[in-house]
């Protein structure tokens, strides 16, 4: 009933690693035709059997580490980005949603709220520049009532929409 396996699927996923009953339940490595590799828990009883902690790598060379939930990334992780981003926190449905970290290649750095993959809520972008926007943002973009140092060392306060638009003081 219980024990390690190898399982090669119709698909061509090959599974090896602890085996209980009829399937995967337990810690192993799922390896996809199309390069996608998985390694850690697993648990055949539910919809899909990534569920737990766990390591992704895509065949794009993006890779995941952190909490499954029914075969989805679903609660802390890091998401690794071919081009250098890293992106830390919470995540729901595969997609960063909640407070998340994210460091960029070129040095920028944001802190706070995504919703379904994108800045949505309150956060913090430190640019590469050095200017600093700390605010609203709406589905990954600056925008609404926030504060801007400027790399000159000018403050701003007021309304925003990817620069200083509306009420605002200097």
């Amino acid at each position: 009933d219980k024990g390690k396996a190898i399982m090669t699927y119709p698909d061509g996923r090959v599974y090896e690693g602890d085996w209980e009953k009829l399937g995967p339940r337990g810690k192993g490595i799922s390896t996809f035709p199309d390069g996608h590799v998985y390694e850690g828990d697993h648990d055949d009883t539910i919809d899909e059997v990534f569920h737990g902690k766990g390591k992704m790598k895509y065949p794009d060379d993006r890779v995941y580490e952190g909490d499954w939930k029914h075969g989805n990334h679903d609660g802390k992780g890091v998401l690794t980005y071919p081009d250098g981003r890293i992106c830390k926190g919470d995540f729901k449905n595969g997609l960063p949603s909640g407070m998340v970290h994210v460091e960029y290649p070129n040095g920028r750095v944001y802190d706070g709220s995504f919703k379904d993959g994108n800045a949505h809520g309150k956060g913090k972008m430190r640019d590469d520049d050095g200017s600093v926007y700390d605010g609203d943002w709406v589905n990954g973009t600056d925008k609404g009532k926030c504060e801007f140092w400027f790399t000159d060392g000018r403050f701003y306060r007021g309304d925003w929409k990817g620069t200083p638009h509306g009420r605002g003081t200097m």
